[in-house]
């Protein structure tokens, strides 16, 4: 009886460890399937610069957070060049801008808006651009920054949102405190999780030019 405890125990655990791995953002796609920056490729990210001056421990807390996906989704070979810009950039492929936003959802503390096209030789989307927008309350909370571009990138991973998964578990998790953030990257679960879902597969960009949002 003490053997079947101790087996059924460790099932529970494992079944537990395996539910904290964050869901894929296939459900935020209009074709329900995943999207991913395209594998093996350079990201250009457009850095607001009234709101993250240059040379400014925000700037590098942003760069931060996307240097610590570079890492983590090393398998994907992405990598990162960041340019500060005045106003919003009309965004091409591989582009991203990051300002910040004043959410009416006094919780809510960034967003990410992404665009993606499917791409045929590998059944999932290339993620085109990403428009990433974090509340201004985090603009004097170096690691906070970090942690939230993390975050919000890691949708550009293949990774969605994970309301239910345990405090520390997942940069996805809804349970971190993003002011006193437990970590300032992708963890094991995220990692596994990507790779689940696609990472490392490789493939051909496609042509497509999206406005930049207006709405700022």
């Amino acid at each position: 009886m003490r053997i079947l405890l101790c087996v059924l125990s460790m099932l529970i655990g494992t079944a537990s460890a395996v539910a904290q791995k964050p869901p894929s953002n296939a459900a935020n796609n209009s074709n329900g399937l995943q999207s991913g920056w395209q594998p093996y490729s350079t990201v250009n990210v457009f850095i607001d610069s009234a709101q993250f001056p240059p040379g400014s421990a925000a700037e590098s807390a942003v760069k931060q957070g996307f240097l610590n996906n570079q890492k983590a989704y090393s398998s994907q070979d992405i990598t990162y060049s960041f340019t500060s810009v005045q106003a919003c950039p009309v965004l091409n492929v591989g582009e991203a801008y990051v300002t910040t936003e004043s959410f009416s959802d006094p919780s809510q503390w960034g967003n990410n808006s992404w665009t993606s096209t499917f791409n045929s030789a590998y059944g999932y989307n290339f993620t085109t651009t990403a428009y990433i927008t974090v509340s201004p309350n985090l603009l004097s909370a170096p690691a906070s920054l970090t942690y939230a571009l993390s975050h919000e990138d890691s949708h550009d991973y293949f990774l969605g949102d994970c309301p239910s998964c345990a405090e520390g578990s997942t940069i996805m998790s809804y349970q971190n405190d993003v002011y006193s953030p437990p970590f300032e990257g992708p963890q094991e679960n995220d990692i596994n999780a990507f790779e689940g879902f696609g990472g490392a597969n490789g493939g051909t960009g496609v042509c497509y030019t999206p406005p930049c949002r207006d709405d700022q």
